[in-house]
């Protein structure tokens, strides 16, 4: 499931930055070394858990440049904030790789995501819609049948 959500920055040796305040904004990664973990305010990123790292394994090759990508396992959240900002529309353009999920029930929701979704087993996306009605086994999922992805492995 994808969601989107100082002391142990300065053992790593990274940089902390706090909030942004300017767009646009763009973290491709690339200067990051693998194994960095996206917490604390690195490049003002704040990850769930010290498990969300920077990694060279799996990354966006086709436009030549990419060589590092962000993981974030299961149940974990990454965000950047921003303030001070004037602006009212924010484009957002990842490169993401969705795992299936296998769960028998939805997703436990994040009240303090902006999106929510994942896929389901058969390929679907699943987005929730709305508010929760509870969090742990919110009704408000809505699966979409319009151009699932495969699920084959590839």
């Amino acid at each position: 499931m994808i969601m989107m959500a100082a002391a142990m920055v300065a053992s790593y040796g990274v940089a902390f930055a706090g909030t942004n305040t300017t767009l646009p904004f763009e973290d491709t990664f690339e200067s990051y070394t693998n194994g960095t973990p996206l917490i604390g305010g690195t490049n003002g990123w704040y990850g769930s858990s010290a498990d969300i790292v920077v990694q060279t394994n799996v990354h966006y090759p086709e436009d030549g440049s990419s060589t590092n990508a962000a993981m974030i396992p299961v149940d974990c959240t990454l965000s950047n904030r921003f303030q001070n900002i004037a602006v009212t529309n924010v484009w957002v353009l990842m490169d993401v790789l969705p795992r299936l999920y296998d769960g028998t029930n939805n997703p436990v929701v994040d009240t303090n995501a902006a999106w929510v979704f994942y896929i389901n087993s058969n390929g679907n996306f699943v987005v929730h819609n709305g508010l929760p009605d509870d969090p742990t086994n919110s009704a408000n999922w809505m699966p979409t049948t319009n151009g699932g992805i495969g699920t084959n492995g590839t």
